[in-house]
């Protein structure tokens, strides 16, 4: 993204992979956007992501809509810290006035926090070098959305092992089309 606030920053990059019940990657989904206006230089050093990269990029729209297709068959979404994620694709829906689907979005931040304990920090990188999954992580979308397929992996097999009462209250998915909220 080119900031923290959705509400007035926008997304540079969207990835994402569609995997089997056993964390098998079927297939794909990465596009650089153009934000419409200058990286602010701050952000670069996080993701890598230039103005040059984007300049020919496809805009929000575009690219929402190649996503929401991709993503149109998904029993569920799940992003690592997925409110964050959230907001910045209702904004963007908001923005180019496209409608999202009533999909249960999953956070696999949260879910770690409950189902695998003891970690000293939750973020993406974190949890993934300590399962081996990465040495450093570049911050990349697809790369990102690898790293929470691998995880959800890990956390499926301990949701394996929960009661249905427990699991209905561990999972508590957020539909994609929750209204936005102005604040965020």
């Amino acid at each position: 993204t080119t900031g923290m606030w959705a509400a007035s920053k926008h997304i540079v990059e969207l990835g994402a992979v569609r995997c089997t019940g056993n964390g098998t990657i079927i297939s794909e989904f990465q596009s650089l956007i153009n934000p419409g206006r200058p990286m602010p230089p701050e952000v670069i050093p996080i993701h890598g992501i230039t103005d040059e990269m984007v300049q020919d990029a496809p805009y929000a729209s575009h690219v929402l809509t190649e996503f929401l297709e991709f993503a149109k068959s998904a029993d569920f979404l799940i992003a690592h810290n997925a409110p964050f994620d959230l907001s910045f694709v209702r904004w963007e829906a908001k923005r180019s006035n496209i409608q999202l689907p009533d999909v249960p979005v999953l956070d696999s931040c949260s879910l770690a926090r409950v189902l695998l304990p003891g970690f000293t920090s939750y973020s993406l990188e974190n949890i993934s070098r300590s399962l081996g999954f990465i040495e450093k992580q570049t911050h990349r979308a697809l790369g990102d959305a690898v790293l929470v397929a691998k995880l959800t992996t890990n956390i499926l097999e301990v949701v394996r092992r929960l009661s249905p009462e427990v699991l209905e209250r561990v999972l508590n998915p957020v539909p994609l089309n929750t209204p936005l909220d102005e604040a965020t």
